[in-house]
């Protein structure tokens, strides 16, 4: 034992001489950790993962505290005083042998980082355990030369992130700046006011006074042009500040709407300019700014450093006409992945961050851009990083991610790009790129990892996209988690992710490099498996919907052509996933039904997008077919003869005999028929009609899966409708989703179909139309319509 440990002495006495500071040498630690002062604060957890990752590179980790080891890293933890210096931090080396970390408490994360990627060529590639590359070493040093934190996003970075690793990319956030729905929180402080609400500052909704909120956070605001609202909000903030001191507070709006309907509030928000978002149908900033900077005004004169978090959000992202107050800090609510699919988003958006950077000193970002609910990576890694570069050049400080990825192996880079340029704006995109890439998979896979990226980046600016319906959402404030996006497949798209994936697995080399490959290969076969038997890939259709009688036959031909491909990797991944070791890292993953385990939901799907044409005896010639196929589930049998054979509850039924609730004019029609029977005629753009208007049919219907299909009829060449069914009780609706508004082809029956399960309190269901972009005069008939019980 003294052999060794005098050899490791004599080791390490030469390395010295090269002026570099040690870490460990050999697989032996030769510094140990010792916290000079910690102003108070726990800083444990940072140590600790610290040295789980030396432990992976080395084996083995760092002591903590007095010991007989040759060098030391003193850690002084500062007190934090202002939002520009959370994130901060300082490596230094006074003398030989010592390295002293100067921080708070927030910036030794950063800290202890860049310690790692720069001693052992390190990377935290995103969230997941399997995103940590590394190379095992036994010997770790770096040069004795001071290096500290860039300037960068100093306010926040974080947001809503699977904890694997959020701390090490540097996107944990910080409790000293507060921005988030908040007026319950300092404003007026909901334990204050458990008995009664002060009636001055409670809004008039629907022509009623609000006496209290139903619930803190959502669908009320106070009134906000009372000068009193903001003095009573001042008075409480200063309270509040006085028994315990903040950095910063929230003034950030509730959440859904709810706004004053007073005359002196809608007086003030008169003439306001339409916002930037198109499902954004008021703009109260006159009114909410109006508060705020009374509130700012009051606050700040006690505590001119205190910064004031409000969100630019539905209703107030459009800057106010008059200055704000220096010390408030927007957060604008952007989708960014929007604006690369639609130009006219991007300059939208681009002009929101160059008007408040006029505004005010400092502004932020609440980025929906993440990939949660989205099968195709929604990336665009040259617009993303444009737009981090353009809002920190106009005073961008903060930044907050919502709807985050599930897994950063299947968003890309995205996370990546994030982390390093919050950090440091300066950096080049393709120097973050190539680095990603090449540490993801290996310099031998990096090139079809590109290529994998390069083609989910076309799919979401092609003109497919384009013709979409959700290209048309682009100008709403996020893209909301429907199928809508899947409309754009082409044949082939899916599985050539796969063939790329599985070259990417084929040609990584290392342990780490083959795990990550795995996952991603695993997901882009479940994938492909699924949307072909949902019956979205082997067909481009801007509805979603087998359109004609071919789009059905097509599909029953692809499922006999590719059942066996598609199934063998269907229950590969489905294995993977339900892993003990995988399902536990990605339960998001899996409980947001990105994975189905079951093919027979996935492909009744695809089989109810037949429904409309299955009593063409070529069409259930080949669903027969199809259900003989090896393996396929008994319960699409069962479906397929409910197609053919069920009963349809609104047959003999006349149109006056059903339950018609609808906000557009219609008529019975004997002299256009449908298969022989009357239909009805709709006025959509009669005058006095609401764009939101919906032909509603409420029918009765116990529990089950039911399938609904009907076929429109216009000559209008603009004319758009959608068909929804939707679960009810008593006639309301138990679910929402954004309606798809699809171009009705002109001059022929087109079909639509629907399916919904009815569960639960539910006693019935609702066939709901609602149209758009027709014109005055137009008209449209339904006919052929049947509800069906299918399992």
């Amino acid at each position: 034992m003294m052999k060794y440990l005098t050899a490791l002495l004599i080791l390490f006495s030469e390395l010295v001489s090269a002026g570099d500071f040690h870490l460990t040498v050999s697989g032996q630690p030769v510094a140990r950790i010792l916290l000079e002062s910690t102003n108070g604060e726990d800083v444990s957890e940072q140590i600790r993962l610290f040295n789980s990752c030396l432990r992976k590179i080395t084996g083995t980790e760092l002591p903590v505290g007095n010991n007989q080891l040759p060098n030391v890293i003193r850690i002084a933890i500062r007190s934090t005083t202002r939002l520009e210096e959370v994130y901060d931090w300082e490596i230094s080396f006074p003398r030989h042998g010592e390295m002293r970390i100067e921080s708070g408490k927030y910036g030794l994360f950063n800290a202890l980082n860049a310690l790692l990627e720069k001693a052992a060529d390190c990377r935290f590639l995103g969230i997941e355990n399997c995103m940590f590359q590394y190379e095992p070493k036994n010997t770790l040093s770096l040069p004795a030369q001071s290096f500290r934190s860039p300037a960068g996003f100093s306010f926040y970075r974080g947001g809503w992130l699977i904890p694997n690793h959020r701390a090490e990319l540097g996107l944990g956030g910080n409790p000293y700046f507060h921005f988030k729905h908040g007026i319950p929180v300092f404003a007026f402080p909901a334990e204050k006011y458990k008995k009664e609400w002060p009636a001055v500052i409670m809004p008039v909704q629907k022509g009623k006074k609000l006496k209290r909120p139903k619930q803190l956070f959502y669908y009320w605001q106070p009134c906000y042009s009372n000068p009193e609202t903001a003095g009573i909000a001042a008075s409480n903030i200063l309270e509040k500040l006085k028994r315990k001191p903040e950095l910063s507070i929230t003034l950030a709006v509730n959440d859904n709407f709810g706004y004053c309907e007073c005359p002196d509030c809608i007086k003030m928000d008169r003439n306001a300019p339409k916002s930037i978002f198109s499902n954004d149908k008021q703009n109260h900033s006159a009114s909410y700014y109006t508060f705020v900077n009374r509130v700012a005004e009051a606050v700040c004169r006690v505590h001119p450093r205190l910064k004031i978090g409000v969100l630019a959000y539905f209703d107030t992202i459009t800057p106010p006409p008059f200055p704000v107050h220096e010390n408030v800090v927007p957060m604008l609510t952007l989708d960014t992945v929007q604006g690369a699919i639609d130009p006219e988003v991007k300059k939208n958006h681009f002009a929101m961050i160059r008007e408040w950077g006029k505004k005010v000193p400092a502004i932020g970002i609440w980025e929906y851009c993440w990939g949660r609910n989205f099968l195709i990576p929604r990336v665009n890694f040259a617009h993303q990083a444009e737009t981090l570069k353009y809002l920190y050049a106009h005073g961008g400080r903060a930044y907050f991610m919502e709807n985050s990825q599930i897994a950063d192996a299947l968003d890309g880079p995205k996370t990546y790009i994030t982390s390093r340029l919050l950090k440091d704006p300066s950096l080049k995109l393709d120097d973050i790129l190539n680095e990603w890439y090449e540490r993801f998979s290996g310099p031998d896979a990096a090139p079809y990892l590109r290529e994998l990226y390069h083609r989910c980046e076309l799919y979401w600016t092609s003109e497919e996209m384009k013709k979409s319906p959700a290209f048309r959402t682009c100008r709403y404030v996020y893209a909301y988690p429907t199928p809508l996006y899947l409309f754009s497949l082409q044949p082939e798209f899916s599985f050539g992710l796969v063939k790329l994936a599985a070259q990417v697995r084929e040609h990584a080399r290392t342990d780490q490099e083959k795990q990550r490959a795995e996952l991603l290969l695993r997901h882009f076969e479940q994938v492909d498996s699924r949307v072909s038997f949902q019956g979205w890939a082997y067909t481009a259709s801007e509805s979603g919907e087998f359109y004609t009688l071919e789009n059905a036959l097509g599909f029953f031909s692809m499922l006999q052509r590719e059942w066996g491909r598609l199934t063998a990797q269907h229950q590969r991944a489905i294995k993977y996933f339900s892993r003990a070791d995988i399902s536990a890292k990605y339960s998001n993953y899996c409980a947001m039904k990105l994975v189905e385990p079951d093919p027979a939901v996935l492909l009744a799907d695809g089989f109810l997008k037949a429904f409309a044409f299955i009593d063409v005896p070529d069409v259930a010639a080949e669903a027969e077919k199809t259900c003989s196929l090896p393996g396929m589930p008994g319960s699409i049998r069962k479906i397929a003869d409910s197609m053919r054979n069920g009963v349809n509850v609104l047959a003999g039924k006349t149109w006056s005999q059903l339950d018609v609730r609808s906000g557009i004019p219609f008529a019975a029609d004997s002299e256009t028929t449908c298969k022989g029977k009357d239909t009805i005629r709709l006025f959509p753009a009669a005058p006095g009609i609401k764009t939101d208007s919906e032909f509603v049919i409420v029918e009765k219907a116990p529990t089950g899966r039911w399938a609904v299909s009907l076929k429109l009829f216009t000559a209008s060449k603009t004319g758009k409708a959608d068909l929804c069914l939707w679960a009810s009780r008593k006639g309301k609706s138990d679910n929402w989703e954004e309606m798809r508004q699809i171009l009705i082809p002109t001059g022929r029956w087109q079909p639509f179909s629907r399916t919904c399960k009815v569960q639960g309190k539910n006693d019935s269901v609702n066939i709901i139309l609602r149209f758009s972009g027709f014109k005055p005069g137009e008209s449209v008939h339904v006919g052929g319509i049947r509800l069906v019980r299918i399992e």
